[in-house]
């Protein structure tokens, strides 16, 4: 099927598009350059989801793609059950949009990635900027030399979720 666009933070227009009778949703709303924009993709996004599911009565699988950054800067290994610490605006509204799904009752899951490339030439990201220093020979100045981070390319993610959803445990009901 041919992907289309629309904006899950416009409630009728989602709506339409859920009750095409989907097993699965899967949730990739991001940062975004507008503050306005991401609280209103992300949050109001989700909370649209969260409602039109449970008006449909059916088991849906979410998936939602939240952020590591829920968890703030740290140098430890956070588990499930670390307790969160977001501080970016970013984060704050991942972890608020998580609380919802916490709270709904629903058929979800929730996925912390960070840092996804997929282009190094395109990536506008860290990874992008390193790829073009290196390709330009120019310099690249860095502001944060203790940041540790990990990466994560598109493909492999998209494999990852795969293999999740044929994970029984997980399946639609």
């Amino acid at each position: 099927k041919k992907n289309k666009k629309f904006n899950i933070g416009k409630y009728y227009q989602l709506k339409k598009e859920v009750k095409k009778l989907p097993d699965i949703i899967i949730n990739l709303s991001g940062q975004l350059d507008y503050k306005k924009k991401m609280f209103n993709t992300i949050l109001n996004g989700n909370k649209n989801i969260i409602k039109i599911v449970k008006e449909l009565d059916r088991s849906i699988l979410i998936v939602y793609l939240s952020s590591a950054l829920v968890y703030g800067y740290s140098n430890n290994n956070n588990k499930e059950n670390s307790k969160k610490k977001p501080i970016t605006v970013y984060s704050k509204i991942k972890s608020r949009a998580e609380d919802q799904y916490l709270k709904s009752n629903l058929n979800y899951l929730i996925l912390r990635v960070c840092n996804i490339y997929d282009n190094f030439e395109k990536d506008k990201g860290i990874l992008g900027k390193i790829y073009r220093s290196l390709k330009n020979n120019t310099k690249m100045k860095i502001t944060n030399q203790n940041a540790h981070r990990n990466y994560i390319s598109l493909n492999d993610l998209c494999s990852a979720i795969c293999k999740i959803l044929k994970n029984n445990k997980f399946k639609s009901k």
